[in-house]
């Protein structure tokens, strides 16, 4: 078993949660193990430490403070939230314009002025033939006008 898993195991048998088997495997991999016994030892001394310290009682003022905190972020947001109004929908116009000019200067870059059409450089000939009633058939009577649909 890997020191990984045994460390686990470690920490998990000192929240009572192994069974007699898995206390038995790292009983027997800790008597070879030097860097996992270190481990076991400081996980020990990190768990009765934790344990001494019992629990303590937050100070009264904690939650008001906390809540005026909350509050104000809250405030400030609202504030900020009449110019994002339009700032938000004025932003996604921005990259959306600039998405259609991305694609119309890469188009431009990428179809060649030697007479070859889109189609052909950009390997779309799969859409040229179709048969009868196929999906794509039917995609491509819609994009070109339609053709009667005879269903």
């Amino acid at each position: 078993m890997k020191c990984s898993d045994i460390r686990k195991r470690i920490s998990r048998g000192l929240d009572g949660l192994l069974d007699d088997e898995e206390r038995a495997a790292v009983a027997g991999h800790l008597e070879s193990c030097d860097g996992c016994r270190e481990f076991e030892s400081a996980l020990t001394q990190l768990h009765a430490l934790h344990r001494s310290t019992g629990e303590v009682e937050p100070p009264a003022t904690l939650l008001p403070s906390i809540m005026y905190e909350v509050e104000e972020r809250g405030g400030a947001r609202a504030r900020m939230s009449g110019w994002l109004r339009f700032a938000l929908p004025a932003a996604a116009a921005v990259v959306l314009f600039l998405g259609i000019l991305a694609g119309v200067s890469l188009t431009e870059l990428i179809v060649p002025s030697n007479g070859m059409d889109a189609n052909g450089v950009l390997g779309l000939e799969y859409l040229d033939e179709h048969p009868p009633g196929s999906l794509g058939e039917l995609m491509l009577a819609g994009v070109e006008g339609g053709v009667d649909d005879e269903r």
